[in-house]
Order: C-alpha cells, then sequence, then structure tokens
C-alpha cells in the first residue's frame, strides 16, 4: 500500500502519479506485506475489481452505439482491455502465492474464463477490423460482461 499524506493512493489510470505535485507532498509511505497474505486480500477484492471492469465496458458499449461518441467508445474500450489485461497480469502473479484449496478453485475457474474468452477474442477482433461498432457493442454486452459475470459467481 502507498500512502501519501497519510492517505492510501492507488492510481485512476496509467502514470497517474507523474501529475502529482512534489510540493503538495509531506509524506510517502510503503506499507509491506507477506505474499500470502496480500494475495488472500486479493482474492477478497477481485469481486469489485470485476464490477470495474465492467462498468467500463459496459460505458464504452453505450459510447458505442452512439454514432458521434463511437470514437471515445473505442478509446474506453481500449483503456477497459488494458485494466483487464493488467488484472489477469495481476492473477497470475498472485496465483503460486495462494493457499493450495484456494489456488486450486482459481487456476481451474482461470483457466475456464480464458478457454471461454479465447473464442470470443477473435469475434471482437474481426468485428473491429470490418469497423462494425454496433456487433462489436453486442458482442462485449451480451457475451462478454455475462461471462464476467459468470467468472465473478465462480470465484
Amino acid at each position: 500500500e502507498v500512502r501519501v499524506n497519510g492517505e492510501r493512493f492507488s492510481e485512476a489510470y496509467q502514470h497517474q502519479a507523474r501529475s502529482v505535485m512534489l510540493k503538495e507532498i509531506s509524506s510517502i509511505e510503503i506499507i509491506t506485506e507477506k505474499r500470502g497474505v496480500l494475495a488472500a486480500e486479493f482474492l477478497k477484492d477481485v469481486p469489485s475489481y470485476i464490477e470495474m471492469l465492467k462498468k467500463g465496458f459496459f460505458e464504452s458499449v453505450i459510447l458505442l452505439r452512439n454514432f458521434e461518441k463511437e470514437h471515445q467508445g473505442y478509446k474506453l474500450l481500449a483503456q477497459s482491455l488494458d485494466m483487464l489485461k493488467a488484472f489477469l497480469e495481476h492473477l497470475n502473479n498472485v496465483l503460486p502465492h495462494l493457499k493450495n484449496g484456494e489456488k486450486i478453485k482459481m487456476e481451474k475457474n482461470y483457466k475456464k474464463f480464458l478457454k471461454t474468452f479465447a473464442p470470443l477474442t477473435e469475434e471482437i477482433i474481426l468485428s473491429q477490423e470490418v469497423a462494425d461498432s454496433m456487433l462489436l457493442a453486442d458482442l462485449i454486452e451480451y457475451e462478454f460482461i455475462p461471462l464476467l459475470d459468470k467468472w465473478k459467481e465462480a470465484l
């Protein structure tokens, strides 16, 4: 955990820390914890991370369906996919530090998610290649977001 001026600091977007003015900082604290404890804490937060991902993807769907805001939809979709990538990378880092039962359950659900997500990515890519924002929005809303819901329930 990182605390700036006694408050927990977490970037809302990549490299947000660059915008923090040094003259406004009176203290920076870095709080560490054992890997197993951090992994367990991460598991508790997984549902809220998935909800944040769903929110970003759903907002991109709304924008993609609006011709005047379609460009913003693609931008938000790219940001949401970056967040999903970061989440999956973090999950990969956490898996080795889980207790055996939790590790087995998480690995099983993670593999199941990836197995279902992989063919969907092909459809998403194809819809982008032909610039069909409506199909892309439908794939995200009716196939990908429900997949995130199933994954959240499984976890």
